[in-house]
């Protein structure tokens, strides 16, 4: 159901003339394909990072929440300084799953008392943990996949093959056969 989801985010309309989308064929995200290419997985427990969106997801689900009634929740945990710092746009993220984890682990922990998970309560700091990490490593793999694409695009003809890691070979013949320009 998440790709088809990601794939449905992608609004055509959007796209110009000339623009480049990568259409990824063997059904996995940048993230999975780059992960399983540079072996980076074993240390991030993205199901433990995930967890609290799933409880989130299904708290507002079963309450008949809408986005708006939801963060009206949260503020109502929020002391007047954190209201200031956090808007709406912040906490809707959160709840439709756009970003790895809360920056700030004690929204975490707010979370968890509003979603009455002791889970999320005992684990909220290790899980902060682990979301910086994988936050780091998207760092990583935006920064290396721009500059392979860009290198498609711009000039695929004169890239020095021999001087990318075997891992970057990997994805630059993904990306090379994935790459599709916009008429």
């Amino acid at each position: 159901y998440d790709k088809l989801d990601e794939a449905f985010e992608v609004k055509p309309d959007l796209f110009n003339k000339n623009d480049y989308i990568v259409v990824l064929d063997d059904n996995r995200s940048f993230l999975d394909l780059y992960l399983d290419i540079f072996d980076e997985d074993e240390y991030i427990d993205r199901d433990f990072v995930d967890y609290w969106k799933d409880i989130l997801s299904s708290y507002i689900e079963s309450h008949d929440l809408n986005l708006r009634e939801f963060y009206d929740v949260y503020k109502s945990y929020c002391d007047e300084k954190e209201l200031h710092a956090m808007g709406y746009q912040t906490v809707r993220n959160w709840a439709r799953g756009y970003i790895i984890a809360p920056k700030d682990p004690e929204d975490l922990k707010k979370l968890a008392v509003i979603l009455n998970d002791t889970y999320i309560l005992e684990n909220y700091e290790d899980m902060h943990i682990e979301a910086r990490k994988l936050r780091g490593l998207n760092m990583r793999m935006g920064r290396k996949l721009s500059s392979l694409i860009k290198n498609v695009i711009i000039n695929s003809d004169s890239i020095d093959y021999g001087r990318l890691s075997f891992e970057e070979r990997i994805i630059y013949n993904k990306i090379k056969n994935s790459i599709y320009q916009v008429v």
